[in-house]
């Protein structure tokens, strides 16, 4: 009876109905409540939107099924009606309770480095944030993130979910660089910003916390072991903008940090091509410091010649320390002939 309930909700909803749609994530998630997987408890119990059918372009399905194939039959369809429309979360359960079934997936935390992963091309195509955050789980599920390396609470409070890990290597586009500051040869990422807020909004999280973990201003990347799946997700297309734009502060923030936030947060302004006249007092502060002088001037020379640069450069020969003032004029007289 229940389940004749539920597939005219599932006609009603499809119509269009609004009130099928609320009636059928209610009873979705009363379902939900009996899985036990990890991730899947903490998004449950945060109150994330699960449930929502996915908004799917034309062919996404058959990308899906392909990717899920090697599963097998039976776990291949119900992982992919989970991704779909959030039925059957109990498929998390059954996935993480047989070892080794996701390495048919190659998956790209079970690959060599330098060889394809199919689920880029998933990834490229699934933009509904909230099918990618299932996705997110089944990868999670099959043996993603290994616990002890990945532990669930501390990645949360550093902003960087498991799933979110899972997802992040099967977007890679090639190997990451051995210097996890070098993003100008960073690994590339199939996934854009606005998708990772998007997503993160769908699991009742905020971007700041990833933003903060990929400056450095808290200790969780060295202290997790984060620089792979971080240098993924800062090669994100679309993170300029908002780097420029509603994290812009907190950007300046880390510039006069003593710490390895500065290098951080000048490689990704250079990463990103990001304009830096905004940010130009923190930048003559920073390349004004020893600690921090070598690593905002490369960011400072990057970029095109700048008025407000110049400027505030200038007023940093103004300063009571000697050592800030022959850094300025040395910054200076680069910018006058960079030869």
């Amino acid at each position: 009876m229940a389940d004749e309930r539920n597939r005219e909700l599932e006609r009603a909803a499809a119509a269009g109905d609004p009130e099928a749609r609320a009636a059928l994530s209610q009873a979705r998630r009363r379902q939900g409540a009996s899985a036990s997987f990890p991730g899947w408890r903490a998004l449950w119990e945060r109150g994330a939107d699960l449930f929502a059918p996915a908004q799917l372009v034309a062919g996404i399905d058959g990308l899906l099924a392909a990717d899920l194939a090697p599963l097998g039959p039976d776990l291949a369809a119900r992982a992919q009606r989970f991704v779909e429309d959030g039925r059957d979360p109990g498929v998390l359960d059954a996935l993480a309770a047989e070892p080794g079934v996701g390495a048919g997936l190659e998956l790209a935390l079970r690959r060599d480095p330098a060889a394809e992963v199919r689920p880029r091309d998933l990834l490229r195509a699934l933009r509904d944030p909230v099918a990618l955050l299932r996705l997110g789980l089944v990868y999670d599920a099959l043996g993603g993130p290994p616990p002890e390396r990945f532990p669930p609470e501390p990645l949360e409070r550093a902003g960087v979910p498991r799933w979110l890990v899972a997802l992040a290597f099967a977007a890679e586009r090639r190997a990451a660089p051995s210097n996890p500051f070098n993003l100008s040869s960073a690994a590339g990422c199939v996934l854009s910003w606005p998708t990772v807020e998007a997503l993160l909004a769908a699991a009742r999280l905020g971007g700041e916390g990833l933003l903060v973990t990929l400056l450095d201003l808290n200790e969780a990347r060295t202290r997790l072991r984060l620089e792979r799946p971080l240098e993924v997700l800062a090669a994100c297309p679309g993170l300029g903008e908002a780097l420029a734009g509603r994290y812009a502060e907190r950007v300046r923030e880390a510039l006069l940090e003593e710490g390895p936030a500065v290098a951080r947060a000048c490689a990704l302004l250079t990463r990103h091509g990001v304009s830096l006249p905004p940010f130009a007092d923190a930048l003559a502060t920073a390349a004004t410091r020893p600690r921090s002088h070598a690593e905002a001037w490369q960011a400072i020379a990057a970029a095109p010649p700048s008025a407000a640069l110049t400027s505030a450069l200038a007023k940093r020969l103004e300063h009571s320390r000697a050592g800030v003032r022959r850094l300025a004029v040395r910054c200076l007289q680069h910018l006058e002939d960079p030869r």
